[in-house]
């Protein structure tokens, strides 16, 4: 009875994953999409600069098909095989590569990093973005925060980034664990470049996981959509006037995507800021309202994504903090190096 029960719920939510997204997509692009969404993830790596050993695949511990992917300009390379775990440079005790969806990097070149920028990854964890970051970032020359709430991702990420750093500038990039929503957690008139990766229904993952389908409502999607607002809204406080931001998800929800966007654009209680998405060419994807989506059934590459982004830009200084805020933050602050034994395992 009990399983029979489940297979209930997990049909009963996936009616209503289907419905909600047929009405959103149109029924043939829908029809199109939902197919993609249940294929294997493509095979891809990001290429660490940290690391001596980037020779030759054979070297690397990479498939001999494996070569640049076309649409980055960020050393990241696609095959048709599996990619095994990366291997370790003796050299430098980095790891070589890092495995992630090649889409997700497009994100990152969107955000234009210069290597005397001074950049926040918002919600940072597991840390494959931030790794990308570093690709196009001088640790010398510029900064890196990177920041994560939940005690047991920030735990990740702090290991994440020992393992892709060498020891000598692992001190140099600050991790943190603070609410990304609240402004008074970050400084004013610093950064000049944000990424706000954010937490979101991760629908590719959904479809391929009954379990979670099961508990699917179209609440779900709208409750994040709050979230992501309150996230986007205080990047907005925080960068620069004349600063970027990227707003990105691995969502295919409108609520989550364009209907943030639109939603802080209409704030006017806080910081302005304009599309520019538009002021660059992206070599896969499609066009949004505001932004650009990849979705796994593109016709020029099928496979990769979803990711959806919005690049914005400050215009004008913000308002004061306390208009947006009633408290103060006890949460806590580190950078890589800790004294934390498990810190550096």
């Amino acid at each position: 009875m009990k399983k029979s029960n489940t297979h209930n719920k997990q049909q009963i939510g996936l009616r209503a994953f289907k419905a909600y997204y047929s009405k959103q997509f149109g029924e043939e692009r829908w029809n199109s999409l939902y197919k993609s969404l249940h294929l294997p993830k493509k095979h891809s790596c990001l290429l660490n600069k940290y690391s001596t050993i980037v020779t030759n695949n054979q070297d690397l511990g990479l498939p001999a098909d494996a070569k640049q992917v076309e649409f980055l300009t960020l050393p990241c390379l696609s095959c048709d095989e599996e990619i095994s775990h990366p291997s370790r440079d003796d050299s430098n005790l980095v790891l070589n590569y890092y495995v992630l969806d090649a889409a997700s990097v497009m994100a990152i070149e969107a955000l234009d990093i210069q290597q005397k920028d001074n950049v926040l990854d918002l919600c940072a964890a597991p840390g494959g973005k931030s790794i990308a970051i570093m690709q196009k970032l001088s640790l010398v020359e510029g900064t890196l925060q990177c920041n994560e709430l939940d005690s047991a991702r920030n735990a990740k990420l702090k290991r994440i980034i020992t393992e892709y750093v060498p020891f000598a500038y692992q001190s140099k990039v600050n991790v943190t664990r603070k609410s990304g929503s609240l402004v008074f957690n970050f400084p004013n008139n610093f950064y000049n470049k944000i990424l706000v990766d954010a937490p979101c229904s991760s629908d590719r993952h959904l479809v391929q996981n009954a379990d979670e389908m099961a508990k699917w409502k179209p609440k779900l999607t709208e409750t994040l959509a709050l979230t992501q607002l309150s996230l986007l809204v205080c990047a907005m406080e925080k960068v620069k006037v004349g600063g970027t931001i990227v707003y990105a998800t691995c969502s295919i929800s409108d609520a989550e995507n364009d209907g943030v966007i639109e939603k802080a654009l209409a704030n006017k209680r806080g910081a302005s800021c304009v599309v520019v998405t538009n002021e660059r060419e992206y070599g896969i994807g499609e066009p949004t309202k505001h932004g650009w989506i990849v979705l796994p059934d593109d016709k020029k590459e099928q496979g990769w994504g979803p990711l959806f982004f919005c690049v914005l830009r400050r215009i004008e200084s913000a308002v004061k903090e306390d208009e947006f805020n009633d408290s103060s933050s006890d949460e806590e602050e580190e950078g890589v190096q800790s004294d934390d034994s498990e810190e550096n395992k």
